[in-house]
């Protein structure tokens, strides 16, 4: 029962999350002052090491059972994922903008809206990540990344 509810817990925060990064009233106005905090650095770190495939920080920012939603319901194993994305050609650049990050005990959270470039096209994109802390450490349990796209049927 417990781990059900855990579960549940889990999903409440990622579709809010989801859903705060998507809400135009929730967008950052003018005089909102950036994300800061491990959660704000740690997404910061995320991009560099993206956009410089740094496959082994990866390998340590994600916990090993850490997996990766997308806008159509899929889900994968996160750094299999994420190692496609880094070592793709043409090489992609990742930008972000609208970081929303924040912390409750052991449990950190992140919100924003992304870019990746691969030098011709470019994917637009909301994404929620939730981190843990293990230790000092905080490191990824769960990505949804959606592609901002027009509905299509399945």
């Amino acid at each position: 029962m417990q781990r059900w509810i855990g579960v549940l817990i889990f999903a409440v925060i990622v579709l809010t999350g989801a859903a705060m990064a998507q809400a135009p009233s929730m967008q950052r106005g003018a005089g909102t002052p950036p994300a800061t905090g491990p959660i704000a650095d740690m997404v910061n770190a995320i991009v560099n090491a993206y956009n410089n495939s740094d496959a082994a920080f990866f390998d340590k920012a994600m916990a090993a059972d850490a997996l990766w939603f997308d806008e159509d319901g899929h889900v994968f194993p996160a750094k299999a994922f994420v190692s496609r994305q880094i070592t793709a050609t043409p090489k992609r650049k990742l930008t972000i903008s609208d970081l929303r990050a924040g912390t409750s005990g052991d449990a950190g959270w992140a919100g924003f809206n992304y870019v990746i470039d691969n030098g011709g096209t470019q994917k637009r994109g909301v994404n929620t990540t939730l981190f843990k802390k293990t230790g000092a450490t905080w490191q990824i349990v769960i990505v949804h990344g959606a592609i901002n796209a027009p509905p299509m049927a399945h």
